[in-house]
């Protein structure tokens, strides 16, 4: 029995009440997270099926960490409940449905750089060079007007206001038709397809409204006009919806958030119920009553008292400055006056800003009056240019009209297919109707272009066709594993060039860093090494690139089935002595990088 004791009285209320649609408003530090965990697991002791409960979340690590308190109270019956982000649970419904909306289930899904990249070369096709209208600008609007779910022939028809409006159109509409040609979608499409795919197909539409029999969601508060949309169109007849967020904590309007979503819930859903969580666990009374006179300016909220048993705390310090570097050095001398009053050590202070851009002002003071510090966070992992390259290469052999990853690899590393080759062949790819990829396969047509450069294209489209993900790749025999335990001592060799390059002692622990220790961030534990293949069983690789929404569970498990070397990244010292080791053994992999090696 779950000990619902734990919970004090709003929150013990929200969690039993199954008698329809309900809304939990709760402030920060009230302890929603408990009450949503609680709540999942109080259903599953109910008598609901775990895999009928649908836990929408506003990032992966939040759901990771909510299943696995759920696993905590109720055992392994948590591992079946459909929990994530409303952008991986559609994308894997997308995955089994993609053949309905005219897609292929090894679609690929584009971040917001890919979605620059292509947004550019659009730009640069269409010749389009105002001042101010950049890529990036263009892109947040095409992002911006599909968050609120308008489409080109909606955004012509009723939005269109100006003469930029009218090239941002031509760019939007060309923008849809590539990523159909390119089999892909960016991440507002894994919010609009499913949508347009229970408006077309209403057989699919019931099956998944069947399927749940219970919608919950985190952080309601974020939510768009698509994702709610969803939300509406899966909810069952009975109104098992159970939403919980704080419209004072609404933040991200800026793309596509819409706080009336929680405003108007109660009028959208008959016999709404409503609980407050008003108890705050986490702030103290000053912190409390600052906030919440802050609060009480909004004009359109939900009323709310926060409090807390917590002490008075510290009073507050409010400090005006007149622009960004005033406040950089107003830091800066809190912190030297701070520990020379108080005999504190740098490490007892730490900065919170907003965005990383802001960072920049404040290592400039920081560096004038020589206080050392050190950057948290960063760049994201998956924004890493070496997890980008790898990316995109496992892309391409799943989904060889993904034309964006192909530019991307195509002349990395180097391999003599310059620019302008690459500029006739898109040209040759457009006039005929073909993709970039079968492109390369009638490359000797493309006219301009080098004999030598043809052939270095030619034989890049063979090893791409070698390493092909098929339904016939499974097929093949043996796997590299296996090959090179069985021959004689080339092994052994590739293991010790590779263990020099990196500088690793044993298989589970690296010392060196940058690009080397990112890639080997996506290899298993067990076998850390700057070399792919394939004897694994379900890697960490799977794992990751899984998550980075590149490649579907059946795509990945080929790539592992495929017997080859598929991958190496290899410093130029040893580069050319991987390659010949691993020809030895009739094996080519595949190059991807040339990296500096490890400490």
């Amino acid at each position: 029995m779950i000990n619902l004791k734990e919970l004090n009285k709003a929150q013990k209320q929200a969690v039993e009440y199954d008698d329809g649609p309900h809304m939990v408003v709760a402030g920060a530090g009230s302890g929603k997270t408990r009450v949503l965990t609680y709540k999942i697991a109080y259903l599953v002791e109910k008598g609901y099926e775990p895999d009928g409960l649908l836990a929408l979340t506003f990032t992966n690590k939040a759901a990771n960490e909510m299943k696995e308190r759920i696993k905590q109270l109720v055992g392994p019956k948590a591992d079946s409940i459909w929990m994530g982000t409303f952008h991986s649970i559609f994308a894997k419904i997308l995955r089994v449905e993609a053949k309905n909306i005219n897609f292929r289930s090894n679609f690929s899904i584009y971040d917001t750089e890919d979605s620059l990249s292509l947004v550019s070369n659009i730009m640069s096709d269409f010749e389009i060079d105002i001042e101010g209208v950049t890529s990036h600008s263009v892109r947040h609007r095409i992002s911006f007007l599909k968050n609120h779910m308008i489409l080109p022939k909606e955004f012509r028809q009723h939005h269109m206001q100006s003469f930029i409006d009218e090239k941002i159109a031509s760019v939007f509409e060309e923008y849809q038709k590539r990523l159909v040609e390119f089999n892909a979608m960016d991440f507002d499409d894994l919010l609009l397809k499913p949508i347009e795919l229970f408006v077309e197909n209403s057989k699919i539409h019931q099956k998944y409204k069947k399927k749940f029999s219970y919608l919950l969601v985190d952080e309601f508060q974020d939510t768009n006009k698509a994702q709610y949309e969803l939300l509406k169109m899966l909810v069952t007849r009975e109104g098992k919806i159970c939403v919980v967020g704080d419209d004072a904590q609404s933040i991200y309007s800026w793309r596509g958030a819409s706080l009336s979503n929680m405003l108007d819930f109660e009028k959208d859903f008959n016999k709404c119920k409503i609980f407050k969580l008003e108890q705050n666990y986490r702030s103290t009374k000053t912190i409390l009553l600052a906030a919440d006179s802050v609060i009480k300016q909004n004009k359109e909220q939900i009323i709310k008292t926060l409090w807390t048993e917590n002490d008075n705390g510290e009073q507050l310090t409010l400090v005006k400055c007149t622009d960004e570097k005033d406040e950089g050095y107003q830091i800066a001398r809190f912190i030297k006056h701070e520990i020379s009053k108080k005999k504190l050590s740098l490490k007892d202070f730490a900065i919170l800003y907003r965005t990383n851009a802001q960072s920049r002002v404040l290592e400039d003071i920081f560096r004038r009056e020589k206080i050392p510090y050190r950057i948290i966070g960063g760049l994201e992992f998956y924004k890493r240019k070496e997890i980008k390259d790898i990316v995109a290469y496992l892309r391409i052999l799943s989904n060889q009209n993904d034309e964006e990853s192909l530019l991307r690899i195509m002349n990395f590393p180097q391999r003599g297919i310059g620019s302008t080759t690459i500029k006739r062949m898109i040209a040759f790819a457009r006039r005929h109707e073909l993709s970039l990829f079968d492109t390369m396969g009638r490359v000797f047509e493309v006219i301009n272009i080098k004999e030598r450069i043809q052939k270095n294209v030619k034989y890049f489209k063979v090893l791409l066709d070698k390493y092909k993900l098929t339904d016939k790749i499974e097929g093949l025999s043996g796997t590299l594993g296996d090959e090179l335990l069985r021959i004689h001592k080339s092994y052994y060799k590739l293991i010790k060039v590779l263990k020099k390059e990196i500088k690793i002692k044993g298989f589970s622990h690296i010392t060196g860093g940058g690009i080397v220790g990112n890639t080997n961030r996506i290899l298993p534990d067990n076998l850390k090494l700057n070399i792919f293949w394939s004897k694994w069983e379900i890697p960490t690789i799977f794992k990751i690139i899984q998550a980075a929404g590149s490649i579907s569970d059946a795509e990945m498990r080929k790539v592992f089935n495929l017997g080859i070397g598929l991958i190496a990244v290899v410093s130029r010292e040893y580069k050319h002595e991987v390659i010949n080791l691993a020809s030895e053994l009739n094996e080519h992999p595949l190059v991807i990088g040339e990296v500096v090696p490890g400490k």
